[in-house]
């Protein structure tokens, strides 16, 4: 009989412990966090000159020069190019080249920077402007408006 009560006993155990543990169900809660708003920064360049070249009373083969600073109100990293145009008379025999930082070799319109500048940086650029020395001569005493754009771009 003691055998039968023992058998019993561990059969009790089992069922209790084992079946208690397959009988409950495992709960679980579900908590949705509070909303966030992102907002886009702002990316917003100023350029201005420094010291506007003056090119007046040019010969050919004359070349004058001016420095002007681009600043980037943003934390993003940053490269510019410089669009230049010449236009009026004495636009198609006036070359237009740009240096970044004024140092190194000048570049053409259209041309990178080529260093990626920290945000809130600013960079001066010096640009060279030459009469050409094929001007003819009816052009003495014309003028020559030159535009100067400056794409400022986030780099990576």
């Amino acid at each position: 009989m003691l055998r039968w009560s023992a058998l019993a006993v561990a059969v009790t155990v089992v069922l209790v412990i084992g079946g208690g543990a397959l009988a409950h169900a495992l709960w679980a809660v579900r908590e949705p966090m509070p909303d966030v708003r992102i907002t886009a920064g702002d990316f917003d360049a100023t350029a201005t000159w420094v010291a506007e070249p003056a090119p007046v009373g040019l010969f050919p083969g004359d070349t004058v020069d001016g420095v002007a600073q681009v600043r980037l109100d943003s934390s993003a990293s940053w490269e510019y190019s410089v669009e230049l145009a010449a236009g009026g008379p004495l636009g198609p025999y006036l070359e237009v080249i740009w240096q970044p930082s004024c140092t190194g070799p000048f570049l053409g319109p259209g041309a990178r920077s080529g260093t990626p500048l920290p945000g809130g940086s600013t960079s001066q650029l010096c640009l060279e402007l030459t009469l050409s020395e094929d001007a003819p001569s009816h052009l003495q005493g014309e003028t020559a408006e030159v535009e100067v754009v400056v794409t400022v771009e986030q780099v990576g």
